[in-house]
């Protein structure tokens, strides 16, 4: 099984990626590879089931491989 099989699931309970919703042309990935540093993927995902009240999501810039393979993410709400 894959980390994303299910995903589809979530969205026809009704819940939103928030990320997609408000960028939904935008590629960006939390987390990497730490064998292939070129490798990345969006594993990380605030699904909610209403976006009146988010403001932003936002997904930081890498940290050290040392720290982890995942980068940070914050949802802003109202």
């Amino acid at each position: 099984m894959f980390e994303k099989d299910h995903f589809d699931e979530y969205i026809e309970l009704g819940l939103t990626d928030a990320f997609r919703s408000l960028y939904p042309d935008t590629q960006s990935y939390t987390w990497y590879s730490p064998f292939n540093p070129m490798v990345g993927w969006r594993l990380d995902y605030f699904l909610v089931n209403n976006m009146e009240n988010i403001i932003d999501v936002t997904h930081y810039e890498r940290l050290n491989r040392k720290v982890s393979d995942h980068v940070p993410i914050i949802l802003l709400i109202n």
